[in-house]
């Protein structure tokens, strides 16, 4: 198994991280400064991987849809049947992991 390039490791810190200050502070609360924090990184450090507060928080926001369409994917492959496809969609799009007052307003704002 080939390593991972430390500037994908990092890049990829600053995203989760970014993620999660999104979710608890909102879109008008987060900075980058308190996205460095949560990453354990320094405010240089985050605009050397993105140019711009913007071009993080809208690249979190992609992550973010990826995770929720790799889980989707996912259950839809392993359903058999059309109620099996209609449930997994519903249990991702409406379940607990998802459906919280965090993502709500996050998605909403």
């Amino acid at each position: 198994m080939p390593l991972t390039p430390i500037s994908t490791v990092r890049k990829q810190e600053l995203l989760t991280a970014a993620f999660r200050v999104l979710l608890r502070d909102g879109l008008n609360g987060a900075t980058t400064s308190g996205i460095a924090a949560e990453a354990g990184a320094s405010k240089g450090m985050v605009h050397s991987y993105f140019s711009s507060k913007r071009s993080l928080i809208l690249a979190a926001l992609r992550w973010g849809h990826s995770l929720r369409k790799q889980e989707l994917t996912r259950r839809l492959r392993a359903a058999h049947s059309p109620q099996q496809r209609l449930m997994a969609f519903v249990d991702v799009i409406l379940g607990p992991k998802h459906l919280t007052h965090e993502h709500c307003a996050l998605w909403i704002e």
